[in-house]
């Protein structure tokens, strides 16, 4: 099942070149997950913990829906000092 990437937030305050990383960034996570096995427990924990994705800084909170072939970025925080 290929999965989509969807924002919550159009985060206008991440650098394009940010945005395009990680959107790169998830799509190979979701062609790796579209290979996993439905029986697998790796899809457990994927429901009840929400994963951490950081590029150049940024970090981006990010959960996945497999019966909707979603990963939703929920969050991001900008480099900090």
């Amino acid at each position: 099942m290929p999965f989509v990437v969807v924002f919550s937030d159009p985060m206008p305050d991440v650098p394009e070149h940010v945005r395009e990383r990680l959107l790169s960034s998830l799509e190979e996570v979701g062609a790796t997950l579209s290979s996993i096995p439905a029986e697998n427990l790796v899809w457990e924990s994927l429901k009840t913990a929400p994963m951490l994705l950081t590029v150049e800084g940024w970090r981006f909170v990010y959960a996945v829906d497999r019966q909707r072939g979603r990963i939703t970025v929920k969050e991001f925080r900008a480099p900090g000092p």
